[in-house]
């Protein structure tokens, strides 16, 4: 018979230092990449198509540059992006979850109706008519992800919104005579922004991998700019020759979007105890 038991605090804290050290870490080479390897653009056709070394830890590419420190200059390309898409996919949700929930009715009946024709539509699909329409460039891939990523923060705020405005503190508000601005700002947004934390997290690192799969099939970041998808496909013509300047791309993709996940995860686990039972 299996049994179950829920992880103790200090498991759930031990897991969020060790996903956070270890991102932090990885982080700290993506964000600070332009300082700590200045030169990962320098071009030098002696070096072309070398393979991983201790001088090049993975390999160089066609031009002879140095792709371990191109991997994390692409990689905070993404980051960037993703970063920027989650902050402008946020602010849509809680607006649109907030009304949908407080206002109810026909407002809430409409703003549902919207909610369920964007999700009708896989992401990337989407994001690819809208990049084929609009035209494609960086502006383009932010503006297409953004407009396809709200709806999971609308779900979740509306669902938190519902049960907040039945509480007894809002009720009170409401009889006091609080404008509904108000009970919304004061009582209910402060409220339903903890339980979309995790959320934000794990949507960053499906983010990353939105843009890198844009930029792979030629509708996301164009050259020359460094971004992981965009090293991936050019890996695609070498990948008889030299099979190096796909895995290391690769890997540091898998690290980074696998620990911000792991992160999401113990977060939402911390926050939610009820949900924190594991197999043994």
């Amino acid at each position: 018979m299996r049994k179950f038991k829920v992880k103790t605090k200090k498991q759930q804290k031990n897991l969020i230092w060790v996903w956070s050290g270890l991102l932090f870490i990885l982080l700290t080479l993506i964000i600070f990449s332009p300082y700590i390897f200045p030169e990962s653009n320098t071009i030098n056709y002696s070096l072309q198509l070398q393979k991983p070394s201790i001088l090049h830890w993975f390999g160089t590419d066609e031009f002879g540059r140095d792709l371990f420190s191109r991997v994390f200059n692409g990689m905070r390309t993404s980051l960037m992006y993703s970063l920027i898409i989650e902050a402008i996919a946020l602010i849509i949700g809680l607006i649109i979850g907030l009304l949908s929930g407080y206002m109810g009715g026909k407002v809430d009946g409409f703003l549902n109706y919207i909610m369920n024709v964007f999700q009708a539509f896989p992401t990337t699909i989407a994001a690819i008519a809208l990049i084929a329409v609009l035209g494609t460039g960086d502006t383009t891939l932010i503006i297409a992800l953004s407009v396809m990523g709200w709806v999971a923060y609308a779900r979740i705020v509306r669902s938190e919104t519902l049960i907040f405005k039945e509480r007894d503190f809002v009720l009170g508000a409401r009889a006091s005579g609080g404008s509904s601005a108000y009970i919304l700002g004061k009582h209910i947004f402060p409220n339903v922004l903890l339980p979309i934390l995790p959320l934000a997290t794990l949507m960053i690192g499906h983010g990353i991998m939105a843009i890198a799969s844009l930029s792979f099939l030629g509708f996301g970041v164009q050259p020359p700019n460094a971004e992981i998808g965009l090293m991936l496909k050019d890996s695609a013509m070498f990948i008889n020759r030299a099979p190096w300047l796909l895995v290391g791309p690769g890997i540091v993709l898998a690290m980074v979007v696998a620990l911000i996940n792991a992160l999401g995860d113990a977060i939402r686990d911390k926050m939610d105890p009820q949900k924190q039972m594991i197999e043994i």
